[in-house]
């Protein structure tokens, strides 16, 4: 039966073995072996390779390949901010560009295979194998205690939790945990090993447990070596090793040219923006307040992101755009409100700004004046900025989700949307707020 033999040849060669065609059966083996190594390994219980060319072929499958880079791009991604790009080459080798890191850096992150493993002592300093990562159902964030060390709770499958608790009462774990400390493993280095505690083995000897932690060390490496464990236990192990064959570094020319491309399509959408403003108001001294707090905006929001050393890529180009058209339409509610109190008016009225504020004010049974009143547009100020502060909170609620789910593009969108509306919200709005004012001349 295909399961005996995939059972003998995964303990035999500590490699995961799978079937990948039937009629003829097809077994891929996700190790370096060959034809005269399998021979020999299956000699004893009176097997071998079948003749042919096409019975033994080294090489993976398209779609272990294919699952090989998924895992790594999912992996890649949740390590920062970067919009990391994993392409396939010849369905022999993976191309991955990584923005912001140097070349040792990428090496060590990819070269992990991130397999995770726990295992217990038997006798003799001896361990036994219990499950491995896909045993993991979910994973929660790390977290730290008071001492500062760092863990990774995770929930087991009913079938891993059914095994962890056969394991440890067939070692004697249960009864003995001191003398049978159960240790987890990252791509075979431990990263864990401590006797059950007496809660567990006594919890153990009468229902499986499915929850568990995993400590990890603590400080600040604590902390990093608990979200590379998240991240392999989240996205799995890949299903091979893998052989960095070569790297090298990108010159920065391209990024330069990436920086002048960013700053054409600002410019574009800024011009953009100023013709339909110019459109609605046909006033300069409102277009140009206008485009100049979006402008100190885009700057603000730049400088923060520089002075954290975070990597501006497309995804956070695409945030910066759609702050300026939020902000804006921002801006344009605060100069109806105070011009108009909230009214429409035809968008192609040759009146002058002050004329029409005059108007609004005389409506308002204010009598003739130049200018709203301060008191007036202090009311209607306050009223555009309640209508503002709604806004600004429901985006930043819509962007949390994506900032909690760690995608790396995605993550770069949704922080520069929520460190623009924040920085709209606090400085931007209330500046044009007193501009606008000022222009009415209500201050």
């Amino acid at each position: 039966p295909e399961t005996i033999i995939i059972t003998y040849l995964q303990k035999n060669l500590d490699a995961d073995v799978k079937i990948v065609q039937f009629a003829p059966v097809l077994y891929e083996i996700r190790t370096n072996v060959t034809r005269e190594s399998l021979d020999a390994l299956l000699a004893p219980v009176g097997g071998k390779v079948p003749t042919g060319e096409d019975t033994f072929v080294e090489g993976l499958t398209k779609d272990t390949v294919e699952e090989t880079k998924r895992v790594l791009d999912s992996k890649l991604n949740r390590l920062g901010l970067q919009d990391i790009r994993v392409r396939m080459v010849d369905n022999k080798y993976i191309l991955i560009d990584l923005a912001g890191m140097d070349v040792a850096s990428a090496q060590d992150v990819v070269g992990k295979p991130g397999k995770f493993e726990i295992r217990i002592q038997t006798e003799d300093n001896q361990t036994m194998h219990v499950i491995y990562g896909d045993a993991v159902e979910s994973v929660d964030i790390p977290r730290g205690d008071q001492q500062g060390n760092w863990g990774v709770p995770f929930t087991l499958s009913e079938e891993g939790s059914a095994a962890f608790q056969k394991a440890a009462i067939d070692t004697g774990a249960v009864k003995n945990p001191e003398a049978h400390p159960i240790t987890m493993y990252l791509d075979k280095d431990p990263i864990f090993s401590a006797p059950l505690s007496p809660e567990l083995a006594s919890s153990l000897q009468k229902v499986p447990s499915r929850g568990l932690e995993a400590r990890v060390g603590a400080g600040d490496e604590g902390s990093q070596d608990a979200k590379e464990l998240q991240i392999h236990l989240q996205e799995g192990a890949l299903p091979v090793n893998v052989e960095i064959v070569g790297s090298g570094q990108v010159s920065a020319a391209l990024g330069k040219q990436f920086k002048i491309q960013m700053v054409i399509a600002g410019l574009i959408a800024l011009l953009a923006v100023a013709g339909m403003i110019y459109y609605r108001y046909r006033e300069r001294r409102i277009v140009l307040p206008m485009l100049f707090t979006s402008l100190s905006e885009v700057a603000i929001m730049l400088g923060v992101w520089s002075l954290a050393k975070w990597q501006l890529d497309l995804a956070s180009l695409a945030g910066i755009i759609m702050v300026i058209g939020t902000g804006v339409d921002q801006l344009v509610i605060i100069t109806d409100e105070v011009i108009r109190g909230g009214e429409a008016a035809p968008a192609a009225s040759d009146r002058s700004i002050k004329e029409r504020a005059a108007e609004a004010a005389e409506k308002a049974g204010v009598g003739k004046v130049a200018a709203t009143t301060s008191k007036i547009y202090l009311s209607r100020l306050s009223r555009a900025f309640a209508i503002i502060l709604g806004a600004a909170a429901t985006t930043i609620v819509a962007m949390l989700p994506l900032l909690y789910m760690g995608f790396g593009a995605l993550t770069g969108f949704a922080l520069i949307i929520i460190i623009g509306v924040v920085l709209g919200t606090l400085v931007a709005r209330p500046a044009y707020g007193r501009i606008i004012g000022y222009i009415l001349g209500t201050h």
